[in-house]
C-alpha cells in the first residue's frame, strides 16, 4: 500500500548511516523502495536531492518553490 511520508525520513543501511532524505509528501511504496536501493548500491554513496530528482521526475515532493537561507 502506498504511503505519503507525514514527515520526512532519513533511510539508513544496515550500518546505521544515511542513505538518502526523503521529504514530507513523498509517496514510498515497494518499487520505490527497491529503486532507491538499487542506486545506493549502484553509486555506494548517499543519495541527494538531485539524485532523486533524477530517479522520481514527477514527483512533486521533491520539487520546492521555497530557497532556504543559509
Amino acid at each position: 500500500m502506498p504511503k505519503n511520508l507525514l514527515e520526512a525520513k532519513v533511510l539508513t543501511d544496515f550500518n546505521n548511516d544515511p542513505v538518502c532524505i526523503l521529504p514530507r509528501g513523498f509517496l514510498l511504496n515497494d518499487e520505490r523502495w527497491e529503486l532507491i536501493w538499487s542506486l545506493h548500491e549502484k553509486l555506494n554513496r548517499f543519495i541527494n536531492h538531485d539524485d532523486l530528482r533524477a530517479l522520481f521526475p514527477d514527483e512533486t515532493s521533491l520539487i520546492s518553490s521555497q530557497k532556504i537561507k543559509s
